[in-house]
């Protein structure tokens, strides 16, 4: 099977008087994705614009950030799962279903991993070296483990949603199951 036999059966036959809209009425998937990008940027500017920026604490300053973003993409989500595919939130892969802690717990052990064994590679090859000023290297560990592994999850959480929540449903799809 050739790429151009994929794209021609992958999708349904445009009607070349409605680039817009499905032969069912509903908005064709690339214009609901066109449409996802405009709301999530406007969300976020607005958002931005709104909510005080916090200046002098680098960490309160990347957790705004974080926030903004998954707020911006469960309203987006939300909004136009509602609205255009009469569908719900949890629609999109995210309710507690069986298995659900397995699922979490290996998508963390194995993003963890992930980040120790490039850690313990940036460390071995001086890539990256670690110190600790002005406490017990341990307290300064801890602080920093307890200070930075809540934001890391919530920012691993928002990309998850961002990337792979309603825009990923919309490819899934248009191209089929």
């Amino acid at each position: 099977a050739t790429l151009l036999h994929f794209i021609r059966t992958a999708t349904p036959r445009m009607d070349k008087t409605n680039i817009f809209l499905l032969p069912d009425g509903r908005i064709r998937a690339a214009w609901r994705l066109v449409m996802f990008i405009v709301l999530y940027l406007l969300t976020r500017a607005v958002l931005d614009w709104a909510v005080p920026r916090v200046r002098g604490n680098f960490s309160l300053f990347i957790f705004r950030g974080v926030m903004l973003r998954t707020l911006s993409t469960v309203l987006i989500s939300t909004a136009m799962l509602r609205l255009l595919e009469g569908r719900r939130f949890r629609d999109i892969g995210l309710h507690a279903a069986a298995g659900w802690v397995r699922a979490i717990g290996a998508g963390l052990a194995s993003g963890s991993g992930l980040i120790l064994l490039l850690m313990a590679i940036l460390t071995v090859t001086a890539g990256v070296r670690f110190e600790f000023a002005g406490e017990p290297a341990a307290a300064a560990a801890r602080i920093s483990f307890l200070q930075w592994t809540p934001l890391l999850l919530l920012a691993a959480s928002s990309e998850e949603l961002l990337f792979r929540g309603y825009p990923f449903q919309l490819a899934v799809a248009e191209i089929g199951r």
